[in-house]
């Protein structure tokens, strides 16, 4: 049984999740979070930051050299672009042309991956949604992991991998494949909608300032579900959603699932990934087990790829890239002992 370690690489926090995947099954060990200490700010700081994540981990007892990195929503730019119907092996030639035409920014100053659109018969263009990060970022990060003694697996981004937790609940549940799902996950102060149909991301979106006291506020939920939903359907004919998924602890989410149900009428499903994957002498250093939901969602997808994934470490160069994402899935990933589960 193979050990992996996932971290969601926050601006204030890190969030920590290790855990096994045996059988196609993920098993979360331990999951903590902690606040980057002020003399440790990675993007200040990234020697000082790796050294004292190695510490964080080693206070922890975790040893794995690999390390699966997922940043949040907020950090990236996401744009819908509808390309010109090109081969696979051009369109990554032409979203950089689209980019640079979109941005006062540098490409040089970038780093960006896409995911490909479901494609209707007989399209006349090509849709992608492409994800940008500043180099910047990625350069902090990779330092940091250096001065750590870890090697990044990858460098993903919650949507996808939230998507991916919801798509393997959906398939052990033996709901449709083709059903379009939108997913409301909350990770700390921050809430994330995503909107996934045939395997395929289509929305992703993400707001703060939507709790008080710790709680979520109910209707400053929806109105910003509300207007994610209005800006995303003015570039879509067709917006049905067949199933909300509410992630967290099911009691705290009681309340805003059934204000979706009556307000917007989706049949929603509360899913507390805690429940799921957590093994039964499980620690964990906080109740907030929802939060853990992108580290969870990219290690379910090694246990079981069905989403294409983001991956700043090494984007995507052309539509379909077996070799990197079999079966362009969120791969890559390595457990400790070097061995890989797809």
């Amino acid at each position: 049984m193979s050990e992996y370690l996932a971290i969601d690489w926050e601006r204030r926090s890190v969030r920590v999740v290790s855990a096994n995947i045996s059988r196609g099954q993920v098993i979360v060990r331990k999951a903590f979070t902690a606040s980057w200490p002020a003399t440790a700010d990675p993007s200040e700081n990234p020697q000082q930051a790796g050294q004292w994540i190695a510490q964080l981990l080693k206070q922890h007892g975790i040893g794995c050299p690999q390390v699966h990195i997922v940043l949040p929503r907020e950090d990236t730019v996401v744009r819908q672009l509808d390309l010109p119907q090109v081969s696979s092996d051009e369109v990554a030639d032409i979203v950089r042309l689209q980019i640079e035409s979109r941005t006062a920014t540098s490409l040089d100053e970038l780093e960006f991956d896409f995911l490909p659109y479901p494609q209707p018969a007989q399209a006349e263009s090509l849709r992608v949604l492409v994800f940008t990060i500043p180099q910047s970022r990625k350069t902090t990060i990779l330092q940091a992991l250096q001065s750590a003694g870890l090697e990044p697996v990858i460098i993903a981004v919650s949507p996808v991998t939230t998507a991916q937790l919801v798509l393997e609940q959906s398939r052990l549940k033996r709901f449709a494949a083709t059903e379009t799902n939108l997913v409301i996950a909350r990770h700390g102060e921050r809430l994330e909608f995503s909107l996934v149909r045939d395997r395929h991301l289509l929305m992703a979106h993400a707001s703060r300032g939507l709790t008080a006291d710790g709680q979520l506020e109910v209707g400053g939920v929806l109105t910003e579900l509300r207007r994610a939903m209005g800006a995303f359907a003015r570039n879509e004919s067709r917006v049905e959603v067949d199933r909300a998924w509410v992630l967290g602890p099911k009691q705290e989410n009681e309340e805003l699932a059934e204000a979706i149900r009556q307000n917007l009428g989706y049949t929603v499903e509360l899913f507390d990934p805690w429940e799921t994957y957590a093994a039964a002498n499980a620690e964990a250093a906080d109740g907030h087990f929802g939060q853990y939901a992108a580290s969870l969602g990219l290690l379910a997808g090694i246990a079981h790829p069905s989403l294409p994934a983001i991956d700043f470490l090494h984007p995507r160069r052309a539509l379909e890239q077996p070799a990197r994402r079999r079966p362009s899935g969120i791969t890559g990933g390595a457990a400790c002992g070097g061995a890989s589960v797809v």
